[in-house]
């Protein structure tokens, strides 16, 4: 079977040729362009440039050119299938291959996005070419908000009319199922339509296919408020979009600078004052995998949230989350006592007076600076250390060390604080971490062997550790279910008689037969019969029984293979945070001895973490 292409560009759209080349060698930037010293021939200088935008590498020595997925089939040997599940399970994507359940998901998701722009090409239509006593009142509320015609054009700004029954009669009327409907996100979970009476702003994916909407309500009330959006669908993952983002395509591939601003209106205002680049998150917090997208245009990107203590917070948020993603952040701020967004100061004062304020941003380092000092008195050596504290969550996240030196010297500066003094406290700060941090890892070791110890007794189960028993004891056709599973091992699991139950099946399902071969998978009572363990048979016995068996046998193969990955995850999870604890381990001990750590464990070290870091948020979901 052959891999989707969607993955593919699923993979593509999360990890950057940047982040790839970086988990193997080290990369430099000079001016705009990344480069690297090439490891597919004898090199001493860069000669390698890396095309963050079309995602490819080209070595002018030897002329080596492709994209992530050749890079690591070079570096690892490895086929293009293998290199491109490594690849999945660093950028947390699910391989779907081209069954024929994929292939009717594929059809599911091209019929939604369909209706989804016939429904948009409506609400344009509704709000340029019908006069009505709402269409007119929208339309007056659009331009007395400083928006002229062609920004309406630009955004395919629409109006859903006040109608509970429009958006599921239009779709009715265009032959589309009820089945749908609950694929679309449009609708509550009463089945009303979500923007019902809202002005309509679509959101676009990065190939301008809308794949949700924004509504905004003309009259706010408790029962109505101002925004609704279009529910998670098929097709629309608020973590993955960025509204404008389209819109602001043309202008980040000629290299402007991003402007990550609030909502809907502030995108438009700012796009109205000719600052193309604007883009704002989609009902949800500006995201890791927002960050990843703009990164392939720009390492430097401006914030330009509201004026309002909310607004200050997500400021220093954004500050600290780009920093680690290797960008240089700067602040866009609102002037004092003015309006309390763009959108607003678009509507009083203007666009000049707009584009004056982006062409004002300031450092980082200064605004969180003065965010901090607003709270505290520096004329007190207290309120100086407070604010010097508040400050190293900031300095953290700076991803160089020769610039975290420089932020901290600044930062000294600015507080009137000695930079021997600062550098001494923030090294202290440090050592204490690792301290607290070597403290849980033993900690959380010995407890490891305690629940071990008193599992032997039946008691404190891991949930996951059960769940995968369960269906391992009602078939061993479990295997062929998650393949992933077969990358769990004996230490991966804290219960003794689960790893040991878990390796005679894994060996048992080697030797005895195909994981395809349903006639010896199903063929439990024998395989029973076989553990000489008493314990360990009375263990999948109790498990097993004739009416958990013929419920079990009642769930759709899905709902299984759901729970299957989930436990096999956690599973994934745990064993993969424990391999890193000894990798650390093991490059402390290089720094603190004459043992030296080769340059394949730290990678490996960053691929688990990153991989551990994927799976942390999948669970969390």
């Amino acid at each position: 079977m052959r891999i989707s292409k969607d993955v593919i560009e699923q993979i593509k759209n999360h990890l950057s040729i940047v982040d790839v080349v970086k988990l193997y060698i080290p990369v430099t930037k000079k001016g705009k362009d990344y480069w690297a010293v090439c490891p597919f021939h004898a090199d001493k200088n860069p000669s390698m440039k890396l095309n963050v935008e079309d995602g490819l590498y080209y070595c002018f020595g030897c002329k080596a050119s492709g994209n992530i997925f050749t890079f690591v089939m070079k570096m690892d040997n490895l086929t293009f299938v293998e290199a491109l599940e490594k690849l999945a399970r660093i950028a947390g994507v699910d391989i779907a291959r081209e069954t024929p359940e994929a292939r009717r998901k594929l059809s599911r998701e091209k019929e939604v996005l369909k209706l989804h722009k016939e429904l948009n090409d409506a609400f344009v239509r509704n709000l340029r070419t019908i006069k009505n006593r709402e269409t007119v009142r929208a339309l007056d509320y659009i331009h007395e908000r400083g928006f002229g015609d062609d920004v309406i054009e630009s955004f395919s700004i629409g109006w859903s009319p006040n109608d509970p029954n429009y958006v599921r009669n239009f779709c009715k009327a265009k032959g589309y199922s009820e089945s749908l409907f609950r694929d679309t996100g449009l609708f509550s979970e009463k089945g009303s339509s979500l923007l019902r009476g809202r002005i309509t702003f679509p959101i676009m994916n990065k190939r301008g296919e809308v794949v949700g909407f924004s509504g905004r309500a003309l009259d706010v009330d408790d029962y109505n408020p101002k925004y609704r959006n279009s529910r998670e669908s098929i097709i629309y993952k608020k973590k993955y979009e960025l509204y404008g983002f389209y819109q602001a395509l043309p202008a980040l591939k000629n290299k402007e600078v991003p402007v990550i601003c609030e909502g809907n209106f502030d995108v438009i205002a700012l796009h109205s004052a000719g600052i193309r680049s604007a883009v704002a998150s989609c009902g949800t917090s500006f995201t890791n995998e927002h960050i990843t997208e703009l990164r392939r245009y720009n390492d430097h990107i401006k914030t330009f949230f509201d004026a309002d203590e909310a607004g200050k917070i997500a400021t220093i948020k954004a500050i600290s989350m780009l920093l680690s993603h290797g960008f240089t952040p700067s602040v866009v701020e609102m002037p004092p006592q003015g309006a309390k967004d763009s959108a607003e100061m678009l509507q009083k004062d203007g666009k000049d007076a707009l584009k004056a304020v982006l062409d004002k941003e300031i450092d980082y380092l200064d605004y969180a600076i003065k965010y901090y000092s607003s709270k505290n008195d520096l004329s007190t050596d207290r309120g100086k250390n407070n604010v010097y504290r508040e400050m190293h969550p900031i300095l953290d996240a700076i991803d160089s060390e020769i610039g975290k030196a420089e932020a901290i010297k600044k930062v000294c500066t600015k507080l009137g604080i000695s930079t021997t003094s600062g550098i001494n406290e923030y090294n202290r700060k440090v050592d204490e971490e690792m301290k607290r941090n070597a403290y849980r890892s033993r900690f959380e070791t010995e407890n490891e062997k305690m629940s071990a110890l008193s599992l032997w007794k039946g008691t404190d189960e891991p949930f996951y550790e059960t769940d995968l028993m369960k269906h391992l004891a009602f078939s061993r056709r479990t295997f062929s279910l998650s393949p992933e599973i077969r990358r769990i091992k004996y230490s991966s699991f804290t219960n003794p008689k689960a790893a040991t139950i878990f390796s005679y099946l894994m060996e048992n399902v080697k030797n005895g037969g195909s994981s395809d071969d349903e006639a010896y998978l199903d063929n439990d009572d024998v395989f029973l019969e076989r553990i000489e363990d008493e314990e360990m048979k009375d263990y999948l016995s109790k498990i097993r029984g004739e009416a958990q068996i013929v419920e079990y046998q009642k769930w759709p193969e899905d709902r299984k293979r759901r729970e299957i990955i989930e436990v096999t995850e956690r599973l994934l999870c745990k064993a993969l945070k424990k391999e890193t604890r000894l990798m650390q381990r093991g490059i402390e001990l290089g720094a603190d001895t004459t043992m030296s750590v080769g340059a394949e464990t730290i990678r490996e070290k960053q691929l688990k973490e990153i991989e551990i870091k994927n799976l942390d948020e999948k669970m969390k979901k």
